[in-house]
């Protein structure tokens, strides 16, 4: 039997990790309620993100942060992945070379440029696509995720501390893939909302998300709606992903075929 997947590159650049499911499940009917979240599930004409929300420029190319797998010979690669920092151009420059070394195949530098939030260096692969290497501003993000051994903690903000910053870090970091729990934009998912509330110790920020997972022939897809909580404290600017909270499991279309 084969499954109709949806495709998630965890690493871009060489090889891409494939995350699938079938269903596993007969669903009931959807309730009038969910209809919507249906339409949405397959419109391709609307935005996937809400108006206002951080996007990128440069929608072709694909964003990678340097990490200490990448710039580690594959030999000598422990079990922690956690992306990089620092407020030293010449050592953003050099993970950079060493990512390219150990783990990108042979790319052509394509200049550099910066941000308050990072150094970037885009390289063009062999394919004619373009890889945006980037390294996190220390003065901005420092990453404390290992994707090998996660856990809540995200990283530590040392920017602007209003609701306005903080709702564009976690909505960056959510396009660019860093906090490594769904939120990169492959075909079928959307951002529903995105609010924030602060009170005098932290502020607090959820993220509801649409995706959908493809059936077999034969099978519904699902349709998944999860709304993702952080927090940031105020004291000492921690960032954390606190829980992932399902809204609806819904029976998308059905697909014919089969063997």
């Amino acid at each position: 039997m084969r499954c109709k997947h949806n495709i998630l590159l965890f690493a871009v650049l060489t090889t891409g990790l494939l995350i699938a499911g079938c269903e596993k499940k007969e669903l009931a009917p959807n309730p009038e309620e969910h209809e919507e979240f249906v339409r949405l599930a397959y419109a391709a004409d609307e935005d996937v993100f809400p108006e206002g929300f951080y996007r990128e420029e440069d929608q072709a190319s694909t964003t990678y942060y340097v990490n200490t797998i990448s710039i580690t010979p594959p030999l000598d690669r422990g079990n922690e992945w956690i992306e990089l920092h620092t407020d030293d151009e010449h050592q953003a420059r050099t993970w950079v070379e060493l990512s390219r070394a150990n783990s990108s195949g042979q790319t052509v530098p394509q200049g550099a440029s910066q941000t308050v939030k990072y150094f970037e260096y885009p390289a063009l692969m062999a394919s004619g696509h373009v890889i945006r290497f980037r390294v996190h501003k220390s003065s901005y993000f420092e990453p404390m995720l290992d994707k090998f051994n996660r856990d809540k903690t995200i990283g530590r903000y040392n920017g602007v501390m209003d609701m306005a910053s903080v709702a564009e870090l976690i909505q960056y970091l959510w396009v660019n893939y860093n906090m490594s729990i769904g939120g990169y934009q492959i075909g079928g998912n959307r951002v529903l909302e995105a609010e924030g509330t602060e009170d005098d110790a932290k502020y607090s920020y959820r993220i509801r998300l649409l995706s959908i997972t493809y059936g077999d022939w034969g099978l519904h897809d699902v349709i998944y709606v999860n709304d993702y909580y952080f927090s940031l404290s105020k004291a000492t600017g921690i960032l954390r992903h606190e829980e992932t909270a399902e809204i609806a499991e819904i029976r998308g279309h059905y697909n014919e075929g089969g063997m």
